[in-house]
């Protein structure tokens, strides 16, 4: 994994409201440059796989997911913008982001 995804995991480490994703089941592969990792939350728990069969995928730049996980930059502007990549199930996407006390990521 690049320097790109330990940023991920480090930051989102114990910040997700159980709650707000009990009954979910949603992997998600990020893409930051040259790297990539996994999201999965089930059961009100996010663990990190490498984002193989992932059912969601992002794409950005290490500079786009630092100004995102910082507050810099919401999530809704850098998609607007282009400079994150979307596919797969949006919705459950915008569910988990809700669902971290990350300001950038519930933006």
């Amino acid at each position: 994994a690049g320097r790109g995804t330990a940023v991920i995991r480090a930051s989102l480490r114990g910040t997700l409201a159980p709650d707000l994703v009990a009954g979910m089941d949603h992997h998600v592969a990020f893409v930051v440059g040259d790297g990539t990792c996994g999201l999965h939350v089930r059961h009100g728990v996010a663990v990190p796989p490498d984002g193989a069969g992932a059912a969601s995928t992002v794409r950005m730049d290490r500079g786009t997911l630092v100004a995102v996980l910082s507050g810099r930059t919401l999530w809704g502007a850098a998609v607007a913008a282009g400079a994150i990549e979307v596919r797969g199930d949006a919705a459950a996407l915008d569910r988990v982001r809700a669902a971290f006390e990350v300001e950038g990521l519930r933006g």
